[in-house]
């Protein structure tokens, strides 16, 4: 019987996938060959906007696997 066992809890609890900021925000790891210049186009933004979009990130120095904000294109 059951009655009185405490129920244990999974080792290993499904994950919930992690929400940006905001809607209108994407993020994007950098990978090996990128440049500033080859994510901007990706994401058809202005190497200035996604300077503007990651204050903190010298954009000059990106290494593998950093973390970008990229702004979300809208959908018509």
């Amino acid at each position: 019987s059951t009655y009185g066992r405490k129920k244990s809890k999974p080792k290993n609890p499904p994950q919930k996938p992690v929400q940006p900021p905001n809607r209108d925000a994407n993020f994007y790891l950098v990978q090996a060959g990128d440049s500033q210049q080859s994510i901007a186009g990706r994401f058809g933004v202005s190497v200035k906007a996604l300077a503007q979009l990651n204050p903190n990130v010298n954009l000059q120095r990106l290494y593998v696997g950093q973390k970008l904000r990229i702004a979300a294109q809208r959908m018509a």
